[in-house]
C-alpha cells in the first residue's frame, strides 16, 4: 500500500509541474478550465492516498487564525516544464503528457494487482470508487479542455482574428510595442504638419 501511495504522490508532483506550465499559457476559457480540471484531478489523487492511509497534511491549518498559519501545499514539483512559444505546439505537448498520466493512472487502478485494494466495507468501497472516478475525470477533462482551446485557436484564425503563426509568450508586450510604434508614427506626422505650418507662417 505504501508503494501505491508513493506512486500516486510522484504523479501528483508531475501533475503539479504540468499545472504550473498550463498556467503560463495565454488567458482563455479553454486554458482556464483545463487548469482548474487539473487542480481537481490532483486533489482527488490526494484523496485516494488519504483513503489508503496517508495522513492528512493540513491539520495545523484547521486552527489557523492568520495567513501565516496556513500550511504550504504538499507534493509540489521541483521540476519545470518548458512551454513552447507556439501555443498550438504547447497544447499538443500538454495533451500528450496528460495522455501518459492517464495511462499510468489506469494501470495503477485497474491492472496492477494489489495497486488499489478493494475494501469489504461498503462505505470505504463507495468512497474509494468516488475519488478514483473524480481523479480520472479531472485528468481526462484537462486533456479535453486543452483540445477545446485548440478549437478556439482554429476558429480565431478562421475568423481572421489572429495570424496563424502568432506567438503566445509576451503577447501583451508585443501588442503594447505595436501600439507605441503606431503612436510614434502618428506623432511624427503631426510634428511634421506643425513644422510645415510654422515655416509657412514665417514666410
Amino acid at each position: 500500500m505504501n508503494e501505491t501511495v508513493n506512486t500516486l504522490t510522484k504523479q501528483r508532483e508531475r501533475l503539479d509541474a504540468i499545472k504550473i506550465a498550463i498556467g503560463k499559457l495565454p488567458k482563455s476559457r479553454g486554458n482556464a478550465i483545463a487548469f482548474t480540471s487539473l487542480e481537481k484531478g490532483r486533489m482527488y489523487i490526494g484523496e485516494i492516498c488519504r483513503e489508503l492511509g496517508k495522513s492528512y497534511p493540513y491539520e495545523a491549518t484547521k486552527t489557523a487564525t492568520t495567513a501565516e498559519g496556513i500550511q504550504d501545499a504538499v507534493d509540489i514539483s521541483v521540476n519545470t516544464i518548458e512551454v513552447d512559444t507556439n501555443e498550438i505546439v504547447a497544447l499538443n505537448n500538454f495533451r500528450e503528457l496528460l495522455n501518459n498520466e492517464l495511462k499510468s493512472f489506469e494501470v495503477l487502478v485497474f491492472e496492477e494487482k494489489g495497486g488499489i485494494p478493494v475494501s469489504d466495507n461498503a462505505r470505504d468501497r463507495f468512497v474509494m470508487n468516488c475519488v478514483i472516478g473524480e481523479a480520472y475525470r479531472g485528468l481526462k477533462e484537462t486533456r479535453m479542455w486543452l483540445g477545446i482551446r485548440l478549437g478556439e485557436l482554429r476558429d480565431e484564425v478562421k475568423n481572421n482574428e489572429i495570424p496563424t503563426n502568432s506567438p503566445i509568450i509576451n503577447k501583451e508586450a508585443d501588442i503594447e510595442e505595436e501600439a507605441k510604434k503606431q503612436f510614434n508614427s502618428f506623432k511624427e506626422e503631426v510634428d511634421n504638419i506643425v513644422n510645415d505650418t510654422n515655416i509657412g507662417n514665417k514666410g
